[in-house]
């Protein structure tokens, strides 16, 4: 499985990479611009990503900007509804708004910081279930 952790707190994104990195090949993204340019190479090299955990709040592109962009991605390469890639937002903003704007930008789901390994696991099940 090829999974993309995005976030620029370095703590938060490498706690993430530890809990997740026997579920398959990760890549780290320290912002929504470099997300973007590593998702497109995914594609263009026929490797997509599987999994994307994206936090909301990043100083270059916000989570909620790049969202969008990686579903236009994905119909661009006609990739089935089925095989869309599961995005998981990650954020410390318990907002109403900010969640329903993530899930109206067709996340798969949401997680609160901070957040404990054997959550996150049983989530990642979840995730994979589908």
């Amino acid at each position: 499985m090829k999974i993309m952790v995005v976030d620029d707190e370095l703590i938060s994104r490498k706690k993430l990479v530890s809990i997740l990195s026997d579920k398959g090949a990760i890549v780290e993204c320290e912002g929504g611009d470099q997300a973007l340019e590593e998702y497109e190479k995914a594609w263009k090299e026929n490797t997509p990503f599987e999994l994307i955990t994206l936090d909301i709040y990043m100083p270059d592109k916000s989570g909620l900007d790049v969202l969008p962009i990686i579903r236009e991605i994905e119909s661009k390469y006609r990739r089935p509804e089925q095989k869309k890639c599961v995005i998981t937002m990650i954020t410390s903003d318990r907002e109403y708004s900010t969640i329903v704007g993530a899930i109206q930008n067709e996340c798969n789901d949401y997680l609160s910081k901070p957040f404990e390994k054997d959550f996150v696991l049983s989530r990642f099940e979840e995730w994979m279930a589908d």
